[in-house]
């Protein structure tokens, strides 16, 4: 484990990890905050879940020793639709955070959610990152009784929207954005790309000529 620790800052908690679900954090649930022991791949740490009104839900995970001072935010892919894995950033005693982009989806490609919900399409859009980080940041100030030196975003794919959305939208929210292969033109890729991919895997009789039993 020690092999993947930054420079420790040696910061513990000043409260107790079951207190933070009584925190008060505006238009926020707080469902839980429990302590999860450590492993051999990452430290013991708080993990506190709950949603952003109407529907953001995300997982913190906050180091109970050796926080390195820093937070790390995680986007995810596709549609998104579930919470992502906080493993990276804790493995090296980040405060990390992920979300599901304002909704549930049964895969990161089901849309579903977004017919006729313009809140979700906003909350997908560019909302979700923002107030996932206006939470976690709460959260570390009350847990550690400080806020982070740096923070930090990553992410791919719709994840590399996200991270140009909140250098364009919310610039003070990290201070360095990951912004990888960003998928911006989403009605070339799932308007015309995505039919076509559909168009050109379909025989004469209508069905898949490659199947997920040929991958």
């Amino acid at each position: 484990r020690s092999s993947l620790r930054a420079e420790p800052a040696g910061a513990g908690p000043c409260v107790p990890c079951e207190t933070l679900s009584n925190l008060k954090i505006a238009d926020t649930n707080l469902l839980s905050a429990a302590v999860v022991p450590g492993t051999d791949s990452l430290p013991a740490h708080c993990r506190v879940l709950g949603y952003v009104r109407p529907a953001i839900n995300f997982e913190i995970v906050l180091p109970l020793e050796e926080w390195n001072g820093k937070y790390l935010a995680n986007g995810c892919g596709g549609y998104c639709g579930s919470v992502g894995d906080n493993a990276y950033g804790l493995g090296r005693y980040y405060v990390a955070s992920s979300m599901d982009s304002g909704h549930w989806g049964e895969s990161f490609f089901d849309g579903r959610w977004a017919y006729h919900d313009r809140v979700a399409e906003v909350d997908w859009a560019h909302r979700a990152v923002h107030e996932t980080a206006r939470v976690s940041k709460a959260l570390i100030e009350s847990f550690y009784g400080r806020t982070p030196d740096q923070s930090y975003f990553v992410g791919c794919s719709t994840g590399g929207r996200m991270a140009a959305m909140e250098a364009s939208r919310y610039p003070d929210d990290f201070d360095g954005i990951v912004c990888g292969a960003p998928a911006l033109d989403y009605t070339g890729l799932v308007a015309i790309f995505a039919s076509w991919v559909v168009q050109a895997n379909t025989d004469e009789a209508g069905m898949n000529i490659i199947t997920r039993a040929d991958l």
